[in-house]
């Protein structure tokens, strides 16, 4: 087992919360379990990937708003090029580099003053209106984004880390609770067997099905979904 792309910490420093020894047994149980937690906190986060990427190539549909909220975010550094595509595929056009701007590096939101253009199919009728829901993924971005996250700060030394404190604790929280949860009823809260009383798990999040993370994490988590106003 090794650290997938998206891992929120270091085995070496899941290790040391959790006071484990360092053996090879232990390192493939420790890094399934911030595999697993990691996952689970990009999903609580509205599937954000957080990891740094260089030339991401992303296509969008464009829907005559004035933002365009990019997948990955921060974004680093300035916009390596947005072409609008044809129905093929083929280039269309490119956009100026004068003709939009970051918005919000943070965010990932680009601002176009003319607007983005509607990628809409028109319709077959004799005034061939544009039918909504039909947006072809028609303008391609390609950036640099994310976060630099512990183990990739730490497999590349010309790299920073400069992943969120607390997303990195909050993965630590996720894996010393399933890693000190191994082989229990992760439902179950706390047991007495003597008068066979049981109290159950926090259900979720404002009614949602029980998580393997503590409710802690998923707040943490949530705290990083984006929300785009267009306009």
């Amino acid at each position: 087992m090794a650290l997938a792309a998206n891992a929120l910490t270091t085995y070496e420093t899941a290790r040391i919360e959790l006071g484990a020894p360092d053996d090879d047994k232990n390192k493939a149980i420790v890094e399934r379990i911030i595999n697993a937690v990691s996952d689970r906190i990009a999903a609580e986060a509205g599937g954000r990937i957080f990891q740094r990427s260089t030339g991401i190539v992303e296509k969008h549909p464009g829907h005559s708003d004035y933002r365009l909220a990019l997948g990955r975010a921060p974004i680093i550094g300035s916009i390596t090029s947005i072409i609008l595509l044809q129905f093929d595929g083929t280039s269309l056009s490119t956009f100026d580099a004068d003709s939009f701007e970051i918005e919000s590096v943070a965010d990932g939101i680009l601002f176009r003053m003319a607007g983005w253009p509607d990628t809409q199919r028109p319709g077959r009728s004799i005034r061939g209106n544009l039918l909504p829901g039909t947006e072809r993924k028609s303008v391609q971005i390609t950036y640099d984004g994310g976060y630099v996250t512990p183990e990739q700060a730490r497999n590349d030394a010309l790299l920073t880390r400069d992943l969120p404190f607390d997303l990195e604790e909050a993965c630590l929280i996720g894996v010393a609770s399933l890693y000190r949860g191994r082989g229990q009823n992760l439902k179950v809260n706390n047991e007495q067997t003597s008068d066979a009383a049981t109290s159950w798990r926090d259900p979720g999040v404002r009614g949602t099905p029980p998580s393997i993370i503590p409710r802690e994490v998923i707040q943490i988590a949530r705290s990083y979904m984006r929300y785009v106003n267009h306009g």
